[in-house]
């Protein structure tokens, strides 16, 4: 009987409030606990000094690498901190995987005098590495690093090594050869990859982890799983086992119950009779534009998807013409899934103009030439997002390609410019939406449609604004 009255709790809105409000304060302590440790417990960025105190890289390099590796989309390749394409390597576990090879190789080459020598000192060595790469010489006071002299052969190395992939045709370089040209903008990326590196190795002060929990694993640079990563990994598997079990359980419980536990207090929105007999608005004719423009958007999509993936087998060639000399996988990548957000967002908004007559029938003045500017407006936006995306990682934006060029962010591609017309939109879209339920919107009943489309909308708003939150010279952990 228990249950019954539980699951009849559920079924009645006026006591959705409950689960509502208990979701929300969870989720945002959960988030409020997690964005103040990002904030307070980033790695910082130091400057990279030797042994007697000599620049090897300052923290401008490091930010202008960050900038470089965004401005050139390298994140729709490869990825950073395991956030990324993952078409390319990740380069936060290569930049500490080539480090503690190349601390090897300088002590290998340091001591090393016959075959037998070297066999005896290389397990001597694996250690000495671990050691180096693990001591945090971090003095908060001066924001410096002090690097040994096999971490220091090992930023020349790195150097070395990001200059033929950018600018190589060899096995494993970046397609297309010379993507990235200036020795400047490639010394300030290897800084930015080696601090990456930095921070994944390096013991946090007073722990026995790295900044990132040892991630990745990397035995050659002591990177192994801590006893508290298992634990809770296995804990967090669990818990999601046992809430979908939950979850499953009540849906389950739910299907039993007859259409009249949902239905018996709701009016139709549309009946076979009411279709049958439908002459769209002037309102609702206006909305058919967005949707053949998300046809139009979707197919473009599919072919950027297209080339993307062909770059992934490396089968770019056609009839002699190389596609990816014009159009990278940066390129196409940033398209495919820009496009996406695109077109899904133009659905939305059309779908909620139509169906925002059949819950208010008078509708305000001006609404049908709102709803055609909104449109017009999301054109210019996808031809300044498309555009931006093209001409920013081929360099032709100079120093404005944070602005109408690629902001260089995974679902965040289009340049500030593009990113701010967005979120106008959007607001936009609420008004019109606003303007139009108003009338029938009411405070004693909060679930019903028209509030929700206003509410959702709304909180979409909220989320876009996160965006706005950083810059290219955030520290990239944030």
């Amino acid at each position: 009987m228990a249950k019954q009255n539980f699951m009849e709790f559920l079924l009645n809105p006026k006591n959705w409030w409950l689960p509502l409000v208990i979701i929300f304060v969870a989720s945002l302590t959960g988030v409020t606990m997690i964005g103040r440790h990002t904030y307070t417990e980033a790695p910082p960025i130091p400057d990279f000094v030797t042994s007697d105190g000599s620049p090897v890289y300052t923290k401008e390099d490091i930010l202008n690498g960050q900038s470089v590796f965004q401005k050139y989309a390298l994140m729709e390749y490869g990825s950073m901190f395991g956030d990324g394409a993952n078409r390319g390597p990740d380069y936060a576990a290569e930049a500490l995987h080539l480090t503690a090879e190349y601390m090897a190789d300088y002590y290998l080459k340091s001591i090393a005098t016959s075959a037998e020598d070297m066999t005896f000192q290389r397990y001597g060595i694996s250690n000495l590495v671990k050691k180096e790469i693990k001591a945090n010489n971090y003095a908060a006071s001066t924001n410096t690093v002090k690097l040994t002299d096999s971490q220091t052969f090992a930023t020349n190395e790195l150097t070395t090594y990001y200059q033929n992939v950018f600018t190589g045709s060899g096995k494993g370089s970046f397609k297309p050869k010379n993507y990235l040209t200036n020795a400047m903008e490639i010394r300030s990326l290897s800084a930015f990859f080696f601090w990456s590196g930095w921070v994944c190795g390096v013991e946090r002060p007073g722990k026995s982890y790295s900044y990132t929990h040892n991630w990745p694993y990397d035995p050659i640079a002591g990177n192994t799983p801590s006893p508290a990563v298992i634990i809770w990994s296995i804990v967090g598997s669990l818990g999601l086992i046992l809430g979908l079990g939950i979850v499953l359980f009540y849906h389950g419980k739910l299907e039993k119950l007859d259409d009249q536990a949902f239905t018996k207090n709701a009016s139709p929105l549309m009946t076979m009779g009411g279709v049958a007999r439908f002459q769209p608005t002037a309102t609702q004719r206006a909305t058919y534009k967005f949707f053949y423009a998300a046809i139009l958007l979707f197919a473009v999509q599919v072919l950027a998807g297209i080339l993307t993936v062909h770059d992934f087998v490396g089968f770019t060639k056609f009839w002699g013409f190389d596609v990816g000399e014009l159009l990278p996988i940066t390129i196409t990548r940033s398209w495919h899934v820009q496009l996406s957000l695109l077109w899904i967002s133009a659905c939305w908004i059309g779908a909620s103009f139509f169906v925002m007559p059949m819950l208010s029938p008078k509708e305000p003045p001006y609404q049908r030439t709102l709803i055609n500017s909104i449109f017009w407006t999301i054109i210019l936006l996808v031809a300044g997002a498309v555009v931006g995306i093209f001409i920013g990682p081929k360099g032709l934006t100079g120093d404005q390609w944070y602005w109408v060029g690629h902001q260089g962010w995974e679902y965040l591609e289009p340049g500030k410019v593009w990113q701010i017309l967005l979120y106008l939109i959007f607001v936009l879209w609420i008004v019109i939406l606003y303007r139009g339920l108003r009338p029938v919107m009411s405070l004693k009943q909060p679930w019903a449609l028209p509030n929700w489309l206003v509410y959702t909308t709304t909180s979409i708003l909220v989320l876009l604004g996160s965006g706005f939150m950083f810059t290219p010279n955030t520290n990239f952990v944030i």
